[in-house]
């Protein structure tokens, strides 16, 4: 496999990850979040990141 073909690959792997952990981030509640030890602005502003930032 090519370079570009193995890193076509990752990125196609990683950005479907990373849009569904933002979307799930930006949907938890307070107690979900702060269970996980992050703030509500720290979520939001995690969340509203495009997919492949």
């Amino acid at each position: 496999m090519s370079w570009l073909a193995s890193i076509l690959v990752t990125i196609f792997r990683i950005w479907p990850d990373r849009w569904h952990q933002r979307r799930d981030l930006r949907e938890m509640d307070i107690d979900q979040l702060r269970d996980l030890g992050i703030s509500n602005r720290e979520a939001m502003r995690e969340g509203r990141k495009l997919f492949w930032q």
